[in-house]
């Protein structure tokens, strides 16, 4: 991304946690970041595109993680150690749980959301997929990567609405020992069978 992006996206999530999604514009995020208007539309068609590629990204670096994760370790163990390590970081970073909550909370942002979690799902797919040596459209995988990105947002809508100071990996273990006590095999010593 480069450095004018980048100060629009992160000034699109400033303006976003500040003054709410409605009342931001993107002149708001032009003067924000230092730009004209007429960049900021070089860039990006509106001001829920300025939120939603950074968010695309950030799914997109889940893959070299998944990558990086040894080849015999099964699915489930090797997706929890890339979540519980994104999840960390995320529990202390102050702006996230405003901003998920102003997310969920603003209509016009739900499209994001759901692009955000169908490109993390095409990501996990694809690491499955190749784990087990199948298609990412296979059964398998799919499954798999839906139910994955299911546990992923219910972790965060929990931690939401959760009192603050709830430990996010806390929360995080618990959803994967209920998971992966329905997929502990798969990946492992993979015979066919979910």
């Amino acid at each position: 991304m480069d450095a004018t992006r980048g100060a629009l996206a992160r000034a699109t999530v400033h303006l976003f946690l500040t003054r709410g999604v409605a009342a931001t514009t993107a002149d708001d995020i032009a003067a924000a970041a230092g730009v004209s208007r007429r960049t900021f539309f070089r860039y990006f068609a509106s001001k829920e595109d300025a939120f939603t590629e950074p968010l695309l990204h950030q799914a997109d670096e889940f893959a070299p993680l998944l990558r990086d994760r040894p080849r015999h370790e099964p699915l489930v163990a090797g997706l929890r150690a890339v979540v519980e390590r994104i999840a960390t970081t995320y529990a202390s970073m102050d702006q996230v749980l405003p901003l998920y909550r102003a997310v969920r909370e603003d209509p016009g942002l739900v499209p994001s959301i759901a692009l955000f979690n169908a490109r993390l799902r095409e990501v996990i797919a694809a690491w499955a997929a190749d784990r087990l040596g199948s298609e990412p459209g296979d059964l398998e995988p799919q499954l798999f990567a839906e139910t994955a990105v299911a546990v992923r947002e219910t972790v965060l809508r929990l931690w939401a609405n959760a009192p603050a100071g709830t430990d996010v990996g806390a929360l995080t273990d618990a959803a994967f020992d209920h998971w992966s006590s329905g997929f502990a095999a798969l990946g492992g010593s993979h015979t066919g069978n979910c």
